[in-house]
């Protein structure tokens, strides 16, 4: 059976690659899965990019469009998990976050100021909402994506951040020598039966 870890340096490991997922686009943590409920009771769950890890605070952010369903699903239920799975590691963490959707303010807007000029501006930038049906069929050639993104540089956005409080963190290592597995409250750590 595998020797246990120690506790204070696993919180400093999770944490330690939660941050080098937001800065690392190949890491595995980069791209976690979002669960939220719907209005109708359903799970709702989809794959979000991690864009800030920060320990002090506790909190994890996420950007999305402010008009997609997510943000309507955590406007009404703010309780939302992120699922994290990472094949190098062996490691599997999941985490229950108390949410708030921040749709304008300095927050907002400095994180427009970072991604105005990138490709993924275009996603905050669509007449339509996330979800809705294309008009046309949907493609858009080089010069008029250039033009799209010249007008829109300036114009009205949809960027929302999702800021997610950790609550709950429960991590699990696969390991031939053994599993292990721990709950994270805090900085309280607690072994569990994998």
């Amino acid at each position: 059976m595998a020797a246990p870890r120690d506790k204070e340096k696993l919180l400093d490991d999770i944490w330690g690659e939660l941050v080098r997922a937001v800065n690392d686009r190949h890491h595995a943590w980069r791209t976690p899965t979002l669960a939220t409920v719907d209005d109708q009771g359903f799970p709702q769950a989809r794959s979000v990019v991690l864009r800030s890890a920060n320990r002090t605070s506790n909190e994890l952010r996420l950007f999305t469009d402010a008009r997609t369903p997510k943000c309507q699903h955590l406007q009404q239920q703010p309780k939302a998990a992120l699922q994290f799975w990472s094949k190098r590691l062996n490691w599997q963490l999941r985490v229950r976050l108390d949410t708030q959707v921040i749709t304008e303010g300095k927050d907002v807007e400095a994180a427009w100021q970072r991604i105005y000029q990138s490709k993924a501006a275009t996603d905050y930038l669509a007449i339509q909402p996330p979800g809705s049906l294309q008009l046309g069929d949907g493609q858009l050639g080089d010069g008029q994506l250039e033009t799209e993104r010249a007008i829109t540089a300036n114009s009205d956005h949809h960027l929302a951040i999702i800021v997610g409080r950790v609550c709950h963190m429960d991590w699990l290592e696969l390991n031939r020598e053994g599993h292990q597995r721990a709950q994270i409250i805090g900085d309280s750590l607690t072994w569990l039966v994998p």
